[in-house]
């Protein structure tokens, strides 16, 4: 408890007090490295909770129910050695159930036609599906621009059928399994987006801090040539002056759907960063920066001043 409260003093102490850094400067580099894992691990957290936080409030079973009983009863999908093929009359849609005005908003969610009616990217266009499906190919729309993405279907050495008693018994199955009744998904994922983000995380702060204390001490020599600091005194100190430009990036992007980024991110910790070496008193440096001692050479005696032995 006792190193919890002093890691989030830390945390304060980082974001408001300039005269904290001399504690900062004088303390091993250690403490400054337990503060960078441990900070970047509670980043992690809060990057987890924004994104599963929407997921759980998300009604999975009703998503699921709702697009599979937009499956038509009469339609019946066979995938055999010849390719996929479906017994309507060519070319067959299924409508996209949705009231809008959206014009950009395609009127079928997939169109089943065959491979001879597909000569270009027009025929495709002209479908007006988000799924385009030929006995041997899937065109299928993934950005926002309307491209659409050619794949090529897999043939099958046993015949598979899908109609619309297989899509009921497969989704009764799915809505009512343990999984996802209990919501065992949302530990599932949270453990995945914490293996994932966190390593990126460490990762890329590592190579943002190497650099802005890189022009942080070229800063220093030009402007406070007084402030007499090595490169791993400075990188320690970004260590702790990133804090309040990560805490006010993080405030922006949930609260107000801002991205606080590139340049202005970077001015940030540079101010921030310079006005707390600025407030370093010389005598904290001196004692972590001890000036290098200046080795006078022994003088040289002229061989006719040297005695005769």
């Amino acid at each position: 408890m006792r190193k919890i409260t002093s890691f989030f003093r830390s945390i304060f102490k980082s974001s408001t007090d300039a005269q904290y850094y001399a504690d900062v400067v004088k303390a091993k580099a250690s403490f400054s490295w337990k503060y960078f894992f441990a900070f970047n691990l509670l980043a992690a957290l809060v990057t987890g909770i924004t994104i599963l936080v929407p997921v759980s409030l998300f009604d999975v079973p009703g998503a699921v129910l709702s697009v599979t009983q937009n499956y038509p009863s009469d339609l019946v999908i066979t995938a055999d050695q010849t390719g996929v093929s479906v017994n309507q009359e060519l070319p067959y849609s299924i409508p996209l159930n949705i009231d809008s005005q959206d014009e950009e908003l395609r009127r079928n969610a997939i169109t089943f036609t065959s491979d001879e009616s597909i000569s270009g990217a027009s025929d495709v266009k002209d479908l007006d599906s988000y799924i385009v499906v030929t006995q041997t190919s899937a065109y299928v729309q993934e950005s926002n621009d309307g491209e659409m993405k050619l794949y090529e279907l897999p043939t099958f050495d046993e015949t598979m059928t899908l109609d619309r008693s297989t899509v009921d018994n497969a989704t009764n199955s799915f809505i009512t399994h343990p999984f996802i009744q209990q919501r065992l998904y949302l530990p599932l994922l949270a453990g995945i987006l914490l293996l994932l983000v966190y390593p990126f995380m460490l990762l890329f702060r590592l190579m943002t801090l190497a650099v802005y204390a890189l022009v942080t001490l070229v800063a220093v020599r030009v402007f406070m040539k007084q402030k007499n600091l090595s490169y791993g005194k400075i990188f320690q100190i970004s260590i702790h002056s990133l804090t309040p430009v990560i805490i006010v990036a993080y405030a922006l992007g949930i609260f107000s759907y801002l991205f606080f980024h590139g340049w202005v991110y970077f001015f940030a910790y540079l101010a921030w960063t310079l006005f707390v070496i600025s407030k370093l008193p010389h005598a904290v440096i001196a004692a972590v920066e001890p000036e290098p001692e200046i080795v006078t050479p022994p003088a040289v005696v002229p061989k006719s001043h040297q005695k005769l032995k």
